[in-house]
């Protein structure tokens, strides 16, 4: 698609931007063998080939650069010395709107009984996660957890009913296949938002990648729920959160980090009694990862490269 406004370009003498919500070209699965990367490594390896082609052709063409994360036009320097294009980050917004017009009773609940706290995660569940979720269940095992019911929804890409749960195997892991569900198929946005909101506490999980940015952490914020985040210190999520509020964060810095001590962090910070504690959201820090305040950004960054 990015290739696309390099004939655009040619033929009309429009100039365009480029979009990067994820790295066009990464090593992420490089220098994690152990991770199977999307579409097996063969088709994989062959994206990566024409990727390395493309990228520097439509770079040196492009006017400039729009990042979900600042790491990615970072990295684009670092690649590539001669990259000289303005960049805009540009989080995903959230609008509190789309909260207010969830539609009542589009929730999927898994309580027995009442005085069973929900806990929520709305999103896919990758491998690169799933060493954050271990991490998780092996606290929550060693904690009073009887009154929890989990729930993990639209956690595979996969088309609908054919997903294979990522996260059900890791609980029976740590005997809390009781209190754990998964559902792989995706959800409509509007039924994720109303799933956000009818939780007791939402959870937030990152990825082993210091550069993932949650798309969904707005959305989680202005649900106005308690809410654990796990994240990789570097993590943009982090410093919004530590701005904002809205959230207890728990952070981990390398792959020995997580594994070693991070469930220990969770216990201390969960409680013996399991407990999300609900933190404030300061709405005038957030105000600037609102929809209305980035939709203005991006125009401004726009007319700036029609202008030059």
């Amino acid at each position: 698609l990015h290739a696309l406004g390099l004939r655009w370009k040619k033929r009309f003498g429009i100039p365009f931007a480029m979009d990067y919500q994820d790295p066009w070209i990464t090593d992420h699965y490089r220098d994690h063998p152990d991770l199977t990367p999307p579409g097996g490594r063969l088709k994989y390896g062959i994206s990566r080939l024409f990727a390395e082609r493309m990228e520097p052709r439509v770079l040196r063409a492009c006017s400039g650069v729009t990042a979900v994360s600042a790491d990615y036009p970072e990295d684009l320097r670092q690649r590539y010395p001669w990259f000289e294009a303005p960049s805009l980050i540009l989080p995903f917004p959230a609008d509190r709107l789309d909260l207010d017009r969830a539609p009542a009773g589009a929730v999927d609940t898994s309580r027995p009984h009442e005085g069973v706290q929900r806990w929520v995660y709305v999103g896919v569940v990758p491998p690169s996660m799933t060493v954050v979720v271990r991490a998780l269940f092996r606290a929550i095992r060693d904690v009073d957890h009887a009154h929890l019911r989990i729930h993990f929804i639209g956690t595979s890409y996969a088309a609908a009913g054919t997903g294979i749960p990522t996260v059900e195997p890791i609980a029976r892991e740590f005997g809390l296949e009781n209190i754990v569900f998964e559902q792989t198929d995706r959800v409509p946005y509007s039924t994720a938002l109303a799933n956000l909101k009818s939780a007791d506490a939402i959870l937030a999980l990152g990825t082993n990648d210091s550069s993932y940015t949650a798309s969904k952490i707005y959305s989680n914020l202005l649900a106005g729920r308690p809410m654990l985040a796990i994240f990789h210190e570097r993590s943009s999520v982090v410093d919004l959160i530590r701005a904002v509020g809205g959230a207890q964060l728990a952070t981990f810095r390398d792959e020995e980090d997580l594994e070693a001590t991070l469930a220990t962090r969770l216990r201390e910070l969960l409680g013996e009694s399991a407990t999300i504690e609900h933190r404030s959201l300061n709405e005038t820090a957030f105000a600037p990862y609102t929809a209305k305040h980035q939709a203005r950004e991006l125009r401004n960054f726009l007319r700036g490269l029609i202008a030059t």
